[in-house]
């Protein structure tokens, strides 16, 4: 790991509950070193005015500033953020052992190609719902599919394993359920639970954790 030092926490720009945020919110709180967060107003177009797009040139979120280094992408920001902090973290959530640690990004891609864009399709429509438009029922019926035609994969692994990597909870932890947790509720979202137990066990174990419901959704949501 390349230790990077500073006293002062990592600057994250994003909506309090984007979920790409929370990622690197959750990451923060996990290895024991907070970041400080800066809104970014969707409502008034800020991820597109001047000075966003000068941290995030595609006007979304979150991007990261840490001194006068500012970069993008919460799965790259989070990585940072346990480098910089691996000396003093409270908790490991990238192994060590080269095989451990192939195994967290076979399944941290999985979890950006396979999992997270139909789970993004349903996260999507909730929304559209939710502010009064329409919601693209053919679009969910698709990603739902998928989901199903996927799920048993993820849910054997689940089986054999209390985390997606292995028995230790780590980063691709953090990176599954933050859409999920918006649409846990959901018809959709509540049918593929039931299809696959082990998965909602996992969801359920995760977002129990202190980290998450005792300080980010409180945090984020003031729950």
């Amino acid at each position: 790991f390349i230790i990077v030092m500073s006293s002062t926490p990592l600057k994250i720009y994003g909506p309090a509950g984007s979920t790409c945020t929370m990622r690197v919110v959750w990451t923060g709180l996990e290895i024991g070193h907070p970041v400080e967060t800066i809104n970014i107003d969707f409502s008034k177009g800020e991820h597109k005015g001047p000075e966003h797009l000068k941290r995030q040139p595609f006007g979304k979120v979150p991007a990261a500033q840490d001194g006068d280094f500012i970069f993008y992408e919460s799965r790259a920001i989070a990585r940072y953020l346990i480098e910089k902090h691996a000396n003093d973290s409270k908790i490991q959530l990238i192994p060590s052992d080269i095989k451990q640690r192939a195994i967290l990004e076979q399944w941290i891609s999985l979890e950006s190609t396979t999992y997270t864009p139909e789970i993004t399709t349903l996260l999507g429509n909730w929304f559209k719902i939710k502010y009064g438009g329409q919601a693209d029922a053919a679009a969910s019926e698709k990603a739902l599919a998928n989901l199903q035609r996927d799920g048993h994969v993820l849910n054997d692994q689940l089986g054999k394993h209390q985390y997606i990597a292995g028995d230790h909870f780590t980063l691709v932890d953090i990176f599954f359920p933050t859409y999920m947790w918006y649409i846990r509720d959901t018809d959709e979202i509540k049918k593929w639970f039931a299809s696959f137990p082990n998965i909602e066990a996992w969801f359920k174990r995760v977002t129990d954790r202190p980290a998450f419901k005792d300080q980010l959704l409180p945090q984020l949501f003031n729950l």
